[in-house]
């Protein structure tokens, strides 16, 4: 989710930069363009740069690594689900520094818009890069949950298998 909010943002002038920890999907979005690095790179780029006006974090769990990063009077937006993942809030600080959190759950009202913006995103086209009958699913999944370095962005089932 990271590359597709980085190519919306792109497409609508804003300057991103995301983090990962796969190797392939770094490479894979720095030939799109984008600004990605691995998240161990974060903490020294943003040395000579000033804290950034809102973080979106499509993981789940990195509120803790939001903060850090995250101006004053600025805003945090959870986009991922990660249902382990707890957080105890620091709400004094997200007070005193103003620090807005906005949860995306809502996506159903949304979607007429999502498809009308995702068509003038060709690019999107290219995060597809795995194909798989719908019978493959069980390997499929096993395959994606189990390991974290697989050189895959995003797949698709297809129910018609004559059409991979």
């Amino acid at each position: 989710m990271s590359l597709v909010a980085q190519l919306l943002l792109r497409a609508m002038g804003v300057t991103t930069l995301a983090t990962d920890l796969n190797p392939y999907r770094i490479k894979f979005g720095r030939s799109l363009g984008l600004d990605v690095m691995h998240a161990d790179e974060l903490e020294l780029r943003m040395q000579d740069q000033s804290k950034a006006d809102a973080v979106i974090d499509t993981v789940g769990n990195q509120i803790d690594t939001a903060i850090q990063f995250v101006r004053r009077g600025g805003r945090i937006l959870l986009f991922g689900f990660n249902g382990d993942y707890h957080y105890q809030l620091p709400v004094k600080y997200f007070l005193v520094n103003a620090i807005s959190i906005i949860a995306a759950g809502e996506y159903n009202q949304h979607f007429p818009r999502a498809l009308r913006m995702a068509g003038m995103l060709p690019e999107l086209g290219k995060l597809v890069t795995q194909y798989y009958p719908l019978e493959a699913y069980p390997a499929a999944f096993d395959s994606l949950l189990n390991d974290p370095s697989a050189p895959t962005i995003k797949s698709v089932f297809m129910p018609n298998p004559k059409y991979l």
